[in-house]
């Protein structure tokens, strides 16, 4: 590897060079030392030049220089500058406009340097996606950025990212502490070697983009688009048939309601009369209560039977030409509903076989925080 006159590698195309050399920042003072050093020793004096010379490489080593001075930093190696690490890394997570004003400069310069490094153009971030994207800017900006900058980044005050670090207690000591002497990041137009570098970072960003064009991508967050569906569609199986003696949901069915069922159990009755539809392909389920319809084949009857005192408590009964659930109260009778979504989920259609249980919860769940 060929080498400088002094001990940094010259950067070349391969990573193990694309390190951010320290002979940028360091070598004028190092030379002007060794100026000194010689002068001195043959008794020779130095000019005023030299000296204000020697005096502005050591106030250049001392404070860093610019934002491009070179840092010692093998987790960046392979970005041209810790500028443009910030920029890659927030590129498809912080707003362009709000990385801009953390950077102190306007979006056309953060767009230009994107582009210059290879990027395509960053697609629009919804303010859901932003409440969604908090831990991953918080964890690929820890050790680039200040705090203050993070909360910028953030959208944050001061005191609600101390108060969701107090929270996430996991992700704050994964972080572990920020590197020290951690220098605020304001953007300027590259310097000749930093430039070279994004060339280079530019040239194999494309390589590899263009290697895995072909991959199927989805856009960030839609997975929580299925998390949040209530009913999987996978749970009807085509060319599932009824054994005999099984409650066949497919068509002539209705749902009886207690008297003065409350909003929340109709809602819930709703519901599971759309997964019916939706998911299990039958046809609509109507709604009914006892003292407006008196029929009782293909009836799924929901009863409260207040003398049950057990919490949560219900009775399953199913026979193939009806269906009753007896809960101790309104939440046991629509956990008898989602029971039975359940079953017809792990039968793959709108089959029930016939059985007489009751079920007893182990225990009762209680919410007691928001992580």
């Amino acid at each position: 590897m060929q080498r400088r006159a002094g001990r940094f590698p010259v950067l070349r195309g391969d990573p193990i060079h694309f390190r951010q050399q320290r002979g940028f920042a360091f070598e004028p003072f190092a030379c002007v030392m060794r100026h000194l050093r010689s002068g001195c020793g043959a008794g020779v004096f130095l000019s005023a030049r030299s000296i204000l010379f020697a005096a502005f490489a050591l106030v250049m080593t001392s404070v860093g220089g610019s934002v491009q001075a070179v840092e010692a930093r093998p987790d960046l190696e392979y970005f041209p500058s810790r500028l443009h690490a910030a920029i890659f890394r927030n590129w498809d997570i912080v707003p362009i406009e709000r990385l801009a004003k953390v950077l102190g400069t306007d979006e056309r310069a953060v767009r230009a340097a994107g582009k210059s490094m290879g990027l395509t153009a960053p697609e629009k971030i919804s303010p859901e996606m932003q409440r969604r994207n908090i831990e991953i800017i918080i964890r690929r900006n820890w050790t680039l950025v200040p705090k203050e900058q993070l909360e910028g980044l953030l959208g944050f005050s001061g005191a609600q990212l101390d108060e969701f670090l107090g929270k996430e207690i996991f992700l704050r000591a994964l972080l572990a502490s920020p590197p020290s002497r951690l220098t605020p990041l304001a953007y300027e137009k590259p310097l000749p070697e930093v430039a070279a570098r994004v060339k280079w970072f530019k040239t194999h960003l494309k390589k590899h983009l263009a290697a895995v064009a072909d991959t199927p991508v989805e856009p960030r967050m839609f997975f929580t688009n299925e998390l949040c569906r209530p009913h999987d569609s996978a749970d009807y199986i085509p060319g599932t048939k009824p054994d005999h003696g099984d409650a066949d949901l497919r068509s002539g069915w209705v749902i009886k309601l207690p008297e003065n069922a409350s909003p929340c159990l109709r809602d819930t009755v709703g519901d599971f009369a759309d997964y019916c539809k939706t998911i299990q392909h039958t046809h609509r389920l109507d709604t009914t209560t006892a003292s407006q319809n008196d029929r009782t084949d293909k009836t799924i009857t929901l009863e409260l039977q207040q003398a049950q005192h057990s919490r949560g408590l219900y009775i399953l009964d199913i026979e193939s030409g009806r269906i009753g659930i007896r809960g101790a109260d309104e939440r046991a009778v629509a956990r008898g509903l989602f029971e039975l979504e359940r079953r017809m989920g792990e039968r793959g259609g709108p089959f029930l076989s016939a059985v007489q249980e009751t079920m007893q919860p182990s225990f009762v769940p209680r919410y007691v925080s928001s992580y």
